[in-house]
């Protein structure tokens, strides 16, 4: 069986990735929704990582991935795909074992990232951070619309993403929205 390649990275913008670097801190709870590289990534640089996946070859790649690197910060969920997986695959938020969450990043599914939007502001700490990878793609703008209705501070990159595979040749937006101080 050949291993797919996870790399070290999140495959975000790497201007986004600079800005991870310089925000991210050890004593951070994170979500996620997609995982890969950048849930190896983050398992480095916060207390605590929970990830979700549709994708069952992938969840057992970065499952691997995390075992080997004896990660014991990282919650890996799976949520099979299926029509109408939508609401379950964004609700696994709900079921993590913090109250509220730093950051969150909406990546992973597409047709899936409005509901995680929906279901991440409200997870969100005060003072913490929402990254919606591919931001500027139509497929979600109804995810970008959901945070910009929040009225928190945006701040977007538009750049050449970090990646191992080359299907992700190209330039595209990754935003963060920062949530106010409560």
């Amino acid at each position: 069986m050949t291993e797919t390649p996870i790399g070290e990275k999140p495959w975000l913008v790497m201007a986004a990735i600079d800005w991870l670097e310089r925000n991210l801190r050890p004593d951070m709870h994170l979500f996620e929704w997609g995982m890969g590289g950048s849930t190896l990534w983050f398992a480095s640089r916060v207390k605590s990582v929970h990830s979700v996946e549709h994708d069952w070859d992938w969840y057992q790649a970065v499952a691997r991935a995390c075992s080997k690197r004896a990660l014991s910060n990282v919650v890996l969920h799976h949520v099979p795909e299926h029509p109408g997986m939508e609401e379950e695959y964004a609700s696994v938020i709900d079921i993590a074992d913090h109250d509220a969450f730093d950051f969150i990043l909406i990546d992973g599914k597409n047709g899936t990232r409005g509901h995680c939007a929906l279901a991440a502001v409200p997870r969100v700490r005060p003072g913490g951070f929402i990254m919606l990878d591919n931001s500027g793609a139509e497929e979600h703008k109804q995810a970008r619309l959901i945070l910009d209705a929040t009225g928190w501070s945006r701040t977007s990159w538009v750049g050449l993403v970090y990646a191992v595979t080359t299907s992700h040749e190209g330039t595209t937006e990754t935003s963060v929205w920062s949530a106010p101080n409560a």
